[in-house]
């Protein structure tokens, strides 16, 4: 009975956090380790033809190496199919820690870690932002929801939980109110049944009679009835005694799983040494970029410019680049001023395309992140964002970082990207969004580096955001004369938007109907898939246009 209702509680605390780990789908065919690449019309997966991209540069000059900054958690820099395509910083001398170039970062030969304590231990693991808010404010929720409260009040109490519910330490919190809820409706059950069905052995049928569904307006009460029928279908044979017994086990499972989860509650970050509530000090960190958060990173370097052609591994998205490697991403939520920090140093190191490969719910300090990529957008710097892996519309729900600087002015030179599959549709976790998504692309099953010179597969649209990355590069390489904004133009402008065909919606993976059909416009602001081939094509229109 107890397994039940966790499993019943787990299931309604799910849909209230509305956020989900990438699950992966399942696939009844097995494609090609470099599916992205491929085309429709020759190989009947939906890549962003990148190869018939590279086939109408042949023969073309390549005008400029394009820097590449990639934030992320940490890299392997002497993969064998990375080492030869980093960023080298010119102006340091490594290894005689001296800050040679007095950009305020010793070393950096190949980029900073900002996630290094001073004696030399990386920090790996931090709390959610929406979990530190949540700390922050829980007296005062629990004083406001214990009173009477009045207009301002309820607006404060409401405004606290909806905070609540973007976190995963809030959410199990308010799983303790949710089974409170649950065992005083179903108290109130047992009384009506018992006065209805005097001397009656209770069972799913009386159950049933003493709630009018139809007319119920009360939504808790609704939603414990129907967890209640839920668990009668998974245990026909019970009896009410026996649902009735369980009660008290799900308030007391609530607490003891919200008990568990704030005594695993650290945040490492703090062990930095710097203050993270300034951003002028800045002087932290470490041009050490391997720890154990390296996969990640490593797998996204590898995606944009993995060395092409030397018969190793695979082959990344751009031909002419250097990787910079800044290491800002924990297991957990990033730090505001470090990714803003991050902006600044690549964009003051030479970047021109910024790949971001993670996001999150709640933000402490979203201001410092918007005026570095402001900074970013002034400088003709493109940022390439993922749009995250809950499978939600974030046009109403606010992922961060967010392109919004006020609600009337946004930054031009910024992309978000989902993910999508070989089939063409939505990868079933990718975030989507009909104004904040600007464009789909490939990211399941994508084959890339990893640690140790190794290669595995990965989805996410953390795997999507540097196929994008390594297209904004390779146009940059062979068309200088564009801007970021126009690139930026020429990659939703070309996307692939299956026009006519409905794609399957992102869902939670756990859900077993099936997959709701929309159009591809109704996802994202370009309406489809990266093209590469088609980009080019424009990108090489456009600037014969300006020629004459």
């Amino acid at each position: 009975m107890k397994t039940i209702l966790m499993g019943i509680l787990f299931c309604l605390w799910f849909s209230l956090q509305g956020k989900a780990q990438l699950m992966n789908e399942e696939r009844q065919t097995v494609y090609p380790l470099n599916w992205h690449t491929l085309s429709f019309d020759r190989d009947s997966v939906y890549g962003m033809e990148l190869d018939k991209a590279y086939e109408f540069l042949k023969g073309k000059e390549k005008k400029q190496k394009v820097i590449v900054a990639v934030i992320d958690g940490g890299f392997d820099e002497q993969h064998e199919d990375l080492k030869e395509v980093l960023w080298r910083n010119r102006g340091e001398i490594p290894d005689n820690g001296t800050d040679d170039d007095k950009n305020g970062y010793a070393d950096d030969l190949h980029g900073w870690n900002f996630l290094v304590t001073k004696d030399g231990k990386p920090v790996t693991r931090t709390m959610q932002d929406g979990a530190i808010l949540f700390l922050r404010h829980r007296e005062r929720y629990d004083a406001l929801s214990a009173k009477k409260r009045n207009a301002k009040e309820e607006k404060e109490y409401q405004e606290l939980k909806k905070l609540l519910g973007k976190s995963e330490l809030g959410v199990k919190y308010l799983s303790i109110e949710l089974a409170l809820a649950f065992r005083k409706y179903v108290e109130e059950y047992d009384r009506e049944m018992k006065v209805r069905f005097p001397g009656e052995t209770l069972g799913h049928e009386h159950f049933n009679a003493v709630l009018d569904t139809k007319n119920e307006t009360d939504t808790l009460k609704l939603a414990t009835h129907m967890f209640y029928n839920i668990m009668w279908d998974m245990q026909p044979e019970s009896s009410w005694d026996k649902m009735f017994a369980g009660r008290l086990a799900s308030e007391q499972v609530a607490r003891e799983q919200y008990e568990e989860l704030l005594a695993k509650q650290t945040d490492e970050r703090k062990q930095v040494g710097d203050d993270m509530e300034n951003l002028k000090d800045r002087a932290y960190g470490s041009p050490v970029l391997l720890n154990e958060t390296s996969e990640h990173g490593t797998h996204i370097a590898g995606i944009i410019g993995a060395q092409r052609g030397n018969e190793i591994g695979m082959d990344g998205v751009a031909d002419n680049v250097e990787l910079m490697l800044i290491g800002a991403i924990p297991n957990g939520d990033e730090n505001d001023k470090d990714v803003a920090l991050a902006i600044r140093y690549a964009v003051d190191n030479g970047a021109k395309v910024i790949n971001m490969s993670f996001g999150k719910r709640v933000s402490i300090h979203p201001e410092w992140v918007v005026e570095a990529m402001q900074y970013a957008e002034k400088k003709g710097v493109l940022l390439v964002l993922a749009a995250g892996n809950a499978h939600q519309d974030i046009d109403n729900d606010s992922f961060y970082p967010t392109r919004h600087i006020s609600s009337k002015k946004s930054i031009g030179t910024f992309l978000r990207v989902g993910a999508s599959d070989p089939e063409g549709n939505p990868a079933v976790s990718s975030n989507y969004g009909k104004t904040e998504v600007d464009v789909f692309a490939p990211g399941v099953d994508i084959y890339s580096t990893v640690t140790g010179d190794n290669y595995r597969k990965m989805d996410g649209s953390s795997m999507a955001c540097p196929m994008v990355s390594g297209v904004v590069a390779l146009l940059m390489t062979y068309y200088p004369e564009l801007s970021a904004t126009e690139i930026k133009d020429i990659i939703i402008q070309t996307a692939v938007t299956r026009k006519g065909c409905r794609i399957q919606m992102p869902q939670s993976p756990s859900m077993v109907v099936a997959r709701k059909l929309a159009d591809f416009s109704d996802v994202c602001v370009a309406g489809g898939i990266v093209n590469a081939y088609e980009a080019v094509k424009l990108a090489e229109s456009m600037v014969n246009a300006k020629k004459k």
